[in-house]
């Protein structure tokens, strides 16, 4: 995170302009898919949009959050 630079917004633009509109940059461990164009982006969540409804499942809301019951923590499923 701390080679990214502290105007998180404008480094990222610098990326863009160098790599394209789609990158995957790892903050730590956790991957992070970024999509800089506006366009593409409501074609992802509009074709795609159940593949990032998921949150990942850590100990701590399971413990918390009733086994993932919780609305804000819950799988998507029917229930």
């Amino acid at each position: 995170m701390h080679q990214v630079g502290v105007v998180l917004y404008r480094n990222l633009k610098l990326l863009v302009d160098n790599y394209g509109p789609f990158m995957l940059l790892h903050f730590g461990t956790i991957p992070t898919f970024i999509v800089c164009s506006a366009q593409a982006a409501e074609d992802i969540m509009r074709d795609h949009d159940v593949v990032f409804v998921e949150r990942p499942g850590l100990t701590v809301d399971y413990v918390f959050f009733f086994d993932w019951s919780d609305l804000a923590f819950c799988p998507y499923n029917k229930y």
